[in-house]
């Protein structure tokens, strides 16, 4: 199988993947930040640390991938710097349980890209979901990145 390396040119363009020599990673069977232009809107509640609604990024996810990465753009309003969390869920909808987190702090609108290591259930259906440190419900950009397991 082709190997591939995760690049960025750093301008704050999205990171994308490239054939290498060499190396361990797997291949990328879904990049929602591709499809999507740096990835799905996902939109943070109006209330100070409080999740918004679920989006999916995937109905079907196949079967045997694993997550590998997380790229996200933080809220398009510019609001002033916030903390965040983002997660990534498995299930029908309604019916999601989250299986990632990242958290952090923003100061910027850059792009930026989280290594992930989660076996995903076969078939399962992806959505993501974001709150934010302020009541600006900004509207984000999240993508995933999901390889052989």
């Amino acid at each position: 199988t082709a190997t591939n390396v995760l690049t960025s040119n750093g301008a704050g363009q999205a990171p994308t993947f490239q054939a290498a020599g060499g190396g361990g990673l797997p291949d990328v069977l879904y990049d929602s930040t591709y499809v999507a232009g740096l990835g799905t809107s996902v939109t943070a509640s109006a209330t100070i640390d409080t999740f918004g609604s679920w989006v999916q990024i995937s109905a079907d996810i196949g079967t045997g991938k694993k997550l590998v990465g997380l790229t996200i753009k933080a809220g398009s309003g510019g609001a002033a710097a916030a903390s965040y969390e983002i997660e990534v869920s498995e299930g029908a909808v309604s019916s999601e349980v989250a299986v990632s987190r990242i958290s952090g702090h923003y100061a910027s609108l850059e792009p930026m890209e989280f290594d992930l290591n989660r076996t995903l259930a076969d078939n399962a259906r992806i959505a993501v979901r974001v709150r934010e440190g302020n009541t600006n419900a900004n509207t984000w950009k999240i993508g995933i990145l999901v390889a052989s397991a």
